[in-house]
C-alpha cells in the first residue's frame, strides 16, 4: 500500500491486516514546503451543536481566504446539510460570486460540469463539495486549477450504529475505539481533501483548516509536517493578510 494519507501507520496496519513484523515506512514530502501555506482557525468550533452559532464565522473565513488571489478554490464540509447551509449563507452575503455546489443527486453530466469548471483559471471560482466525496479524492487539480482548499470540520460525520460497534470492538482490544471509529477515518478524508491542492513540485496553494480541534495534539499529530507548520488565527479577518502575503511572494 502507498498513500500520502496512511496516518497513523499503526491504525492502517491493524485495519489492513498487517502484522507487527511487516515493514512500514514514512517519508517526507518531496514537494517544496514553501509552496504550501497552512492556516488553522484555532477558536472556531464546527461541532454539530455549535454550527448555527459559528456559521457566519465559517463563511467570513471562506471569503477572507479566497480574496487573496483570483483563482479556483474548493470548500469541503462533512455533510450535505451543512454544506448547503454554508453555501446558502455565502451566496446571500456575497452575491457577486457564482459558486458551484456538489449535491447528493448529481447526474453524471453534472459531475463532469463541476470538474470542467476547474479546467480554467480565468474566473474567481468557488466550489463547495463533500469531504470523502468524488471531488475530494483521487482527482488531480493540476497547476492553477486549484490554488486553495478550505476544510470545514475534522470530517468525523454523525455517529452510526456501525461506527459505535467499531468503537466498542477496539475499546475491548484496549485500543482507542473513538479514534479507530471516528477520528482516524475523519482525518483521512481531511488529508485527502487537503492533498488536492499540491499535486506537483510546481504547484502553489494554501489549505485553511476551520476547526479548533485541528490545533490540538490529537489531530495535529496526524498531519504531515507541511501542515503542522501552520499559522494560527483567531478570527476571519486575520486570514486575508496571510493569504495575500503568501501569493505576493510567489
Amino acid at each position: 500500500f502507498f498513500s500520502a494519507t496512511l496516518s497513523p501507520l499503526r491504525y492502517y496496519q491493524n485495519m489492513l491486516g498487517a502484522s507487527i513484523e511487516d515493514k512500514a515506512y514514512d517519508f517526507p514530502s518531496i514537494f517544496p514546503k514553501e509552496n504550501t501555506l497552512s492556516i488553522i482557525h484555532r477558536t472556531l468550533s464546527t461541532r454539530y451543536q455549535h454550527r448555527d452559532d459559528t456559521l457566519l464565522e465559517v463563511v467570513e473565513s471562506i471569503y477572507a481566504a479566497i480574496m487573496g488571489k483570483k483563482g479556483n478554490y474548493l470548500v469541503f464540509a462533512p455533510s450535505y446539510i451543512y454544506l448547503q447551509a454554508i453555501y446558502d449563507l455565502f451566496i446571500t452575503l456575497y452575491p457577486n460570486f457564482k459558486p458551484i455546489i456538489q449535491t447528493s443527486d448529481q447526474s453524471e453530466a453534472d459531475k463532469q460540469a463541476f470538474l470542467q469548471a476547474f479546467q480554467s483559471n480565468d474566473e474567481h471560482l468557488v466550489g463547495f463539495a463533500i469531504l470523502g466525496g468524488m471531488f475530494s479524492e483521487g482527482i488531480d487539480y493540476l497547476g492553477e486549477q486549484l490554488i486553495g482548499s478550505i476544510i470545514v470540520s475534522v470530517g468525523m460525520g454523525t455517529p452510526t450504529k456501525e461506527k459505535e460497534l467499531m468503537k466498542a470492538h477496539f475499546d475491548a482490544l484496549d485500543l482507542d475505539g473513538f479514534s479507530y471509529a471516528y477520528r482516524y477515518p475523519g482525518m483521512n478524508k481531511v488529508l485527502q481533501a487537503a492533498g488536492r491542492v499540491i499535486r506537483s513540485a510546481k504547484d502553489v496553494g494554501f489549505i485553511l483548516f476551520l476547526d479548533e480541534r485541528f490545533a490540538t495534539p490529537h489531530y495535529l499529530n496526524l498531519m504531515p509536517q507541511t501542515y503542522r507548520n501552520a499559522y494560527y488565527v483567531r478570527r476571519a479577518k486575520e486570514i486575508l493578510p496571510l493569504v495575500t502575503q503568501f501569493f505576493n511572494h510567489k
